[in-house]
């Protein structure tokens, strides 16, 4: 999928201010496409190494959009949704849903990623 301009330059501010501080917080308008940047500075993050993302959402149609949205603009990594019936950590990028569900619950995500 290829990004309009603003959004190649909203990824690439993304990417330059993770490196440089570690965390970055991106904040754009209505219809600005932050699922598709969101899923173009993960798919750069991970990319070609063995790291892992998660993507939380509280809410199965946020999921999915995020999950159809990364497929788009990252073909070549995988996904898997951690909610309250399933676990399947077997990818790329975790997208994790519907832990509120459950009041007064954790979610151990440590012995996902190792």
């Amino acid at each position: 999928m290829r990004l309009r301009p603003r959004q190649k330059t909203f990824v690439e501010r993304s990417l330059a201010a993770l490196d440089a501080h570690g965390n970055t917080l991106g904040i754009a308008p209505t219809g600005a496409g932050k699922t598709i940047m969101l899923s173009a500075v993960t798919g750069e993050v991970i990319g070609k190494s063995a790291a892992k993302a998660c993507v939380l959402a509280h809410r199965d149609e946020l999921t999915d959009q995020n999950r159809g949205k990364f497929a788009r603009v990252n073909p070549g990594l995988t996904t898997s949704v951690v909610d309250a019936s399933a676990r399947s950590p077997h990818c790329e990028t975790l997208r994790c849903n519907n832990y509120d569900k459950r009041p007064n619950s954790t979610v151990p995500l440590s012995p996902l990623f190792s």
